[in-house]
């Protein structure tokens, strides 16, 4: 079953939220608390009926219902009104195909006659009388999680259950859970099933012979000694051995190493790729969805890049939401799969250009989640421009622009119209600090025609052509005797110190940047950083 589009009403993080999906990679990205991971939990529990692997009715908690909505009720019955409790209600939609028909039905919160899986957290009418009295008697001063009941259903208004044949669905999140098991699993279902019976013999023997040899240890011996003579159980013999519960036990107790090195003390690194991988393998036959925690957790980007291919090999029969923080793999997996969650509000980037989408995937350095989870981001053409903005942002109110939220992010200029067409997108306000390079109509006004009119993209640049770049830009707004005096610079005249200063674009400008001296700055990056 496909799924292609998701509502989540008064679950966590969203009073209310459409959430459209893309057929097989969908790439959630957003700020720090902005609801990424209660996508993946609200797919969890309306295909599985599970909340972080455990049944829904053992994870029913007011904690999974929004604040805002619960705090709303709270108010109101603190007045003695009568209300009805808050409810849940996560709706998956399906691709309208013959072979989901039996899910087919307008049980959903838009009354479409679509395929799709309903979970309803509501409110139990058997307790109507209770809750009514409850509200009366001003008693009631908390969510009443008691009087409320699980529905799992079709839009077909199905009931639905664990044992009914749905959709297998496997998460992986390396940031949290425990994949130990993994580690036991890999063991026996893998390795141990190649070795023939009489070698799993040989090899339990081998085991058990070692555990018998470990009494007889010298230093174990002497320690059993002690045990005896402190007399702990009366006149008993007293002595430590290593457990022997069965047979078959010694198949519990084996491990992995990794290059000699225990699986445990590995780093973190390793750990996340081979218990990914593990994952990825016990999944890749038996489930339909899969659901992804931050993947790069803890790895360089060369292992990142193996993973990213692992996971990509799934991409054409499984449905794959990764939820991540790295630009890294929204670049490399591509951008067109991207959700971005702002605020409640959903956004795709399913209409950028072919050629944007491979230019970032042919570059996964650049920050683009940097730009789009930035609240107001300046781009500027390399580091001696960011630093000088910087600078003139703390001279004008006495801090930097990042604690107030705006993100100097240096791009070459070349890769101007693609985060352009980036912000055009998702309705992003951006600002540019770009050179003239000697002509404005070339430069400016026809490289940017399309997006120089736009709502959201401002671009400040040099009026005057002869100030072509920021080093004459800079000097022109200045004593260029002063400049060379901060800079140390020993010069004759205003040209030589540009050239100097052209040939050590940054130093030049982290000494601007540290100095205490009142600087003044170009009018077009004044009028940039106005507020």
């Amino acid at each position: 079953m496909i799924f292609n589009k998701l509502i989540i009403k008064n679950f966590k993080k969203f009073e209310y939220v459409e959430v459209p999906l893309n057929k097989n990679i969908n790439i959630i990205v957003g700020d720090n608390e902005s609801g990424k991971s209660t996508i993946l939990e609200a797919i969890e529990l309306v295909t599985t009926g599970k909340l972080n692997g455990k049944q829904l009715i053992y994870n029913l908690s007011s904690e999974i219902f929004n604040k805002n909505v619960v705090m709303a009720y709270l108010n109101k019955i603190r007045d003695r009104k009568f209300v009805d409790p808050p409810e849940i209600e996560i709706d998956l939609f399906a691709e309208d195909i013959s072979e989901n028909s039996d899910f087919k039905g307008k049980n959903n919160l838009k009354t479409e006659d679509v395929p799709g899986l309903k979970l309803s957290i509501i409110f139990n009418e058997n307790n109507s009388k209770v809750y009514k009295d409850l509200i009366e008697n001003g008693v009631l001063n908390d969510l009443p999680i008691e009087f409320y009941k699980i529905e799992w259903k079709s839009f077909k208004e199905e009931t639905l259950s664990s044992y009914n044949k749905i959709c297998s669905v496997s998460m992986i999140d390396t940031s949290e859970h425990n994949y130990n098991y993994l580690i036991g699993n890999y063991i026996n279902d893998d390795i141990l099933s190649v070795l023939t019976e009489d070698e799993q013999k040989n090899l339990g023997m081998a085991y058990r012979t070692n555990k018998m040899t470990f009494a007889k240890e010298p230093k174990i011996a002497d320690i059993n000694k002690i045990l005896t003579e402190k007399n702990f159980i009366k006149n008993r013999q007293l002595s430590l051995q290593l457990n022997d519960a069965g047979m078959n036990n010694w198949k519990k107790e084996l491990s992995l190493s990794v290059d000699n090195i225990p699986y445990t003390l590995s780093g973190k690194g390793t750990q996340n790729i081979i218990k990914t991988n593990l994952a990825l393998n016990k999944i890749k036959e038996k489930s339909d969805l899969i659901l992804i925690e931050e993947p790069e957790n803890h790895l360089s980007y060369s292992n990142m890049t193996s993973l990213i291919n692992d996971i990509c090999q799934y991409k054409d029969n499984k449905q794959i939401f990764i939820v991540t923080h790295s630009n890294f793999i929204a670049n490399k997996i591509g951008l067109k799969d991207l959700i971005l969650i702002n605020d409640s509000n959903i956004l795709k980037f399913d209409k950028l250009s072919e050629d944007t989408v491979d230019y970032f995937m042919k570059l996964p350095g650049y920050d683009t989640l940097r730009l789009i989870l930035s609240k107001y981001p300046i781009l500027v053409e390399g580091p001696s421009d960011e630093l000088i903005v910087q600078k003139a942002y703390f001279q004008e109110y006495g801090k930097l622009p990042i604690e107030d939220g705006i993100d100097v992010i240096s791009v070459k200029g070349l890769s101007f119209k693609r985060f352009c067409e980036i912000a055009e997108s998702i309705k992003k306000h951006i600002r540019i600090v770009t050179d003239n390079d000697g002509d404005i109509n070339k430069n400016i006004i026809q490289k940017y025609a399309d997006y120089i009119s736009s709502d959201y993209i401002k671009i400040f640049y040099n009026k005057d052509e002869l100030q072509y770049t920021l080093e004459p830009s800079f000097v022109a707004a200045n004593n260029y005797e002063k400049i060379a005096k901060i800079l140390k610079y020993t010069i004759s005249n205003e040209s030589e110190l540009i050239e100097k200063m052209k040939t050590n674009k940054t130093d030049w400008a982290l000494s601007i940047f540290n100095s205490d001296e009142n600087i003044c700055f170009p009018e077009y990056i004044n009028e940039c950083i106005k507020k």
